[in-house]
């Protein structure tokens, strides 16, 4: 949020951006939980589309984002300046990447947990299952808002030796920007094996003991 939202974007224009941020999370969970509770679809069939949108979704929206972050700093925007407000020319846009960042989020949480509760009917199971996973997300959460908070460059320069010198300028890395793309496309490529092995039209008894 800060990279984006707090970074760009006045008060006034990160209140809207955050009411319709919460609302595409309601839209982005009913439209993929529609998608996957299908009765007409296998659930395998159901389990390989979210996980098709899910990586679709992730590339639209990084993509689009990509345009807008690196085109600033921390430097660039210091915390004083006059920032961007919802009559300002170029906003619209700029929200409407804010709403698929809302809708992406809720239909990764809302296929989480569905593929989850694909794989097994034992609340036993799927408290390990659920655990496991929010450990992990919440320890990722609490790393960003540290690397956020220790002032961790949006975009840092970097060189790759003399003899290209002349492109030094143009070769950045995004840190926070770049690690949560590369973390998403690396969580989905794990889960697909996962996805093929573990999701079955029919959970056996077999699969239930822990």
């Amino acid at each position: 949020f800060n990279e984006y939202n707090n970074a760009l974007f006045n008060i006034r224009a990160r209140s809207l951006n955050n009411l319709v941020y919460w609302l595409a999370q309601i839209v982005g969970s009913i439209s993929i939980g529609f998608l996957l509770d299908q009765p007409t679809i296998t659930r395998r069939t159901r389990a390989f589309s979210g996980w098709a949108i899910l990586f679709i979704m992730v590339f639209v929206v990084h993509i689009w984002a990509f345009f807008y972050q690196k085109g600033y700093t921390r430097e660039s925007i210091p915390a004083d300046s006059q920032k961007m407000d919802i009559f300002d020319a170029g906003y619209t846009a700029k929200i409407l990447l804010y709403i698929f960042c809302g809708l992406l989020d809720a239909m990764w949480q809302t296929t989480a947990y569905w593929i989850m509760g694909a794989m097994s009917n034992d609340p036993a199971k799927l408290a390990h299952f659920t655990g496991f996973y929010k450990s992990f997300q919440s320890a990722a959460a609490a790393g960003v808002w540290r690397a956020d908070a220790v002032k961790v460059p949006y975009v840092q320069s970097s060189w790759y030796g003399p003899e290209i010198a002349m492109l030094s300028a143009r070769c950045r890395f995004m840190n926070v920007f770049i690690s949560t793309w590369a973390l998403l496309v690396a969580g989905l490529v794990f889960a697909l094996p996962m996805i093929f092995i573990r999701v079955k039209e029919h959970t056996d008894y077999a699969d239930e003991v822990l």
